[in-house]
């Protein structure tokens, strides 16, 4: 298959899909039908953070050109940017799956050292066979999870669903850091463990996530990183398949959104904080990248 023939599928493009029993908003996709994954194309690059359970029967599935088998109580996780490929599976499968978005991730977990040292851990081994007690955890969540998903009562249903999410996520990655075998170091070493791109990579993403979103430029974290903004931006873009400073604004807009909806300070506070140099300047950045002035998101009930 040729690389033209792989469709790039992001959060917008799954929510165009619409499906018996499935949930959708700007952060997360979830699903009980794996024609929702595929959407009728042999390969998809999925620019999401992909989590398949099987509950019943099996599935084949191919992942980067690997094919793994999942069957009862199996778990698949696949970061972004890996590419999914034939998915086969038995009549009497039965399956969940919820994908999360970049800025999803960057929220829910800071990118500590622990977290690279997971996703390095999934990169290699995305199947993970749940225990009795696991399938009990998991089972925990997906029951209230289902139950949010399902109920037309909770006005604040989007919002409660992320947080659900989150604390979700965090236990299990939390779960699997337990069953890593590698030494934190091994993240650091770099002959070893990584590929110079991905060990940069893993550098500028610590360096981002452990920034508040005052710092919206490449130079700023190639002289951190002490690299060219030339070189880190070629990483960047290998890696990840996105301009670094577009990378960049989506952390620091998350950043703004959060302050925005929860805090009590002013709109100019907000921008003196996050170092603006005026207030019509945070203004155009929050417009170009909210496609709504910081008031207006401010005021809007329903945002995420």
């Amino acid at each position: 298959m040729e690389q033209q023939d792989i469709i790039h599928v992001n959060i917008e493009k799954l929510k165009e899909y619409d499906h018996n029993n499935s949930y959708a908003d700007d952060y997360l996709v979830v699903s009980n039908s794996l024609d929702h994954l595929l959407l009728g194309n042999d390969k998809i690059k999925l620019d999401l953070f992909l989590m398949l359970f099987c509950l019943e029967g099996h599935i084949q599935i191919e992942l980067n050109d690997q094919n793994y088998e999942l069957q009862k109580n199996d778990l698949l996780l696949s970061p972004p940017n890996h590419i999914i490929g034939k998915i086969l599976a038995s009549p009497n499968h039965v399956v969940e799956f919820v994908c999360l978005s970049t800025p999803f991730l960057q929220r829910t977990l800071q990118f500590e050292k622990n977290h690279w040292k997971i996703m390095h851990h999934i990169h290699n081994n995305p199947v993970k066979h749940l225990n009795k007690e696991e399938v009990v955890f998991f089972n925990q969540y997906r029951s209230l999870i289902n139950s949010r998903i399902q109920t037309h009562l909770l006005e604040d249903k989007k919002e409660i669903l992320q947080f659900l999410f989150g604390a979700f996520f965090c236990e299990m990655m939390a779960i699997i850091n337990q069953n890593i075998k590698l030494p934190d170091q091994s993240l650091t070493n770099n002959s070893t463990q990584l590929k110079q791109a991905d060990f940069v990579f893993k550098r500028f993403m610590e360096e981002l996530m452990a920034d508040s979103g005052k710092h919206r430029s490449v130079t700023y974290y190639a002289n951190k990183l002490c690299y060219s903004s030339k070189y880190l931006s070629r990483i960047i873009k290998q890696i990840r398949g996105k301009n670094a400073l577009a990378i960049i604004n989506e952390h620091a807009i998350e950043c703004i959104k959060y302050e925005l909806k929860y805090s009590s300070k002013s709109i100019k506070e907000i921008a003196l904080e996050f170092e603006f140099p005026n207030l019509s300047f945070f203004t155009k950045f929050t417009k170009k990248h909210l496609g709504m002035t910081p008031s207006k998101y401010r005021s809007k009930k329903d945002i995420s």
